[in-house]
Order: C-alpha cells, then sequence, then structure tokens
C-alpha cells in the first residue's frame, strides 16, 4: 500500500463540475490510488450522484470511501476529514483535489515521481494558473517550479513525512472558504521546502464563474486575508505552531 495514492475530493454542489472532475479522474490516472469524497451538504443532485457512483471504472482504483456532512463544515474541516480517512487506509501519498479540475494523462503519478526524486520539493501539482514557470530538471525530472506563494489545494501532492511535520490545514482561522491552502503552502515554505508543478498544465473548470457564488468566494478572501498575512508572518517567525492538529468533532 505504500504507493497507493489517497486522492481527496472536497464536493459542495456544482454537480455538473463534480461530474466532469469525476469522470476525468477515471481516464488521467494511471497509478494504483484510492478516493475520498466529502460532500458539505450539497443540496443540488450532488449526494445522489455520489450515493450511486457505478460509473466510475478504473483498473487502478483500490478503495473509494464516500461522506457526507449534514452541514457545510467549510473545505478545510472536509479536508482534514479527508486526510483522516487516507491515514487509515495507510499509505505514504496524498493528493487534494478541486471538484472542478480537468487534468492531462498520467498526472497523478508524475507528480509523486517527481517527490520521490526530489527531497528538497514538499509539494508537486498540476498548474492551473493559467500562466506557466520556468521548467527546471533536478535529478533527471522536468517540471515547473514556482518561486513563491502557494500552489492551491486544486491540485497539490504531498508524502506522509510533510503530514507528519505540518500536520492537517488550518481550518479555525479562515471561516468555511478561504486561505487554507495559502497556508498550508505558507507553513511549507517556512520550514525550508519547495513547491512545484508539473510539465503539462491542467484547467480549473470554475475560473469562469460569475455570480453569487464567485462574489461570496472573493469576499470570504477579503475578510480573512489579513489573518493570513499574519499567520504567515508568525509561522516564518516561529510565533506559532507549524503544525496542526485536528480531531472531528462528531457532535458538531
Amino acid at each position: 500500500m505504500d504507493d497507493v495514492v489517497s486522492i481527496m475530493v472536497v464536493t459542495y454542489n456544482r454537480l455538473e463540475l463534480t461530474r466532469l472532475t469525476i469522470n476525468g479522474l477515471a481516464k488521467s490516472v494511471n497509478c494504483p490510488f484510492n478516493l475520498i469524497i466529502i460532500d458539505n451538504a450539497s443540496t443540488d443532485g450532488t449526494i445522489g450522484y455520489l450515493a450511486d457512483f457505478v460509473d466510475f471504472k478504473n483498473e487502478y482504483l483500490r478503495k473509494i470511501e464516500v461522506r457526507y456532512n449534514s452541514e457545510n463544515k467549510g473545505i478545510a474541516y472536509a479536508r482534514n476529514q479527508a486526510l483522516s480517512i487516507a491515514l487509515e487506509f495507510g499509505g505514504n501519498w496524498f493528493c487534494t483535489i478541486d471538484n472542478d479540475v480537468s487534468m492531462p494523462h498520467g498526472w497523478l503519478s508524475e507528480c509523486i515521481d517527481i517527490l520521490k526524486n526530489t527531497s528538497s520539493f514538499a509539494a508537486i501539482g498540476v498548474n492551473m494558473e493559467g500562466t506557466p514557470y520556468p521548467i527546471h530538471n533536478l535529478n533527471g525530472k522536468e517540471f515547473q517550479v514556482k518561486p513563491a506563494g502557494n500552489l492551491g489545494t486544486a491540485c497539490m501532492c504531498f508524502g506522509l513525512p510533510i503530514h507528519k511535520m505540518l500536520g492537517f490545514f488550518n481550518y479555525k482561522d479562515y471561516g468555511i472558504y478561504s486561505c487554507d491552502d495559502a497556508d498550508f503552502g505558507a507553513r511549507i515554505r517556512a520550514v525550508g521546502l519547495k513547491l512545484g508543478y508539473i510539465k503539462e498544465m491542467g484547467t480549473h473548470l470554475g475560473d469562469n464563474e460569475v455570480g453569487e457564488y464567485r462574489e461570496w468566494k472573493t469576499s470570504m478572501h477579503k475578510k480573512t486575508l489579513s489573518k493570513f498575512k499574519q499567520n504567515c508572518s508568525d509561522y516564518f517567525n516561529r510565533k506559532i505552531p507549524l503544525y496542526i492538529s485536528f480531531k472531528e468533532d462528531i457532535n458538531a
């Protein structure tokens, strides 16, 4: 089980984007993996789609777990639920993805291969920013190196040693949606490790969304930006712990 990657997806509505993402996984993943999906109380038919999960076929799939929250507990909390399940499954590799992404074929095996061969890099993902970064060749692996900032958890692979070092996603400081992914990247930077992307680009299908949902996400980021900046300063100056623990509140 050591080389099985646990792919962790959080869903909250956006059924058609979720369907595209899941179908894309079936076609693009070419290495052993578990699939863990946490739904944050969707109301648009997503729960029914996940409950009748019969058309997902991939020869590399080892285990699948779907959990339904009775309320929207937030993206970071749900990611921590997924990571907790992944740890129970065993294995050394984890990957967060959003429910609105399209990946190139073989992306997951390439991410893990780079991580195995480049110890100075803590996380490798698929670039959905629209702008590529310079390609570096390290230990025979060619990939994009991001010199600053975070990867975002739209697609981010990391290993068990990073979890043991940094723990879980920050689910207390940023509300139900905001800077938890950037916070994780900041903690990686704070321990002196690096971040990068595979060579081929991916697509963040939800980037073109407009309307109330997009406005809400933008407002959430604005509300928590100052807290994120303060946390970053405190992480780098070791004023607050880099390790974040998580214990699911089953009574919440």
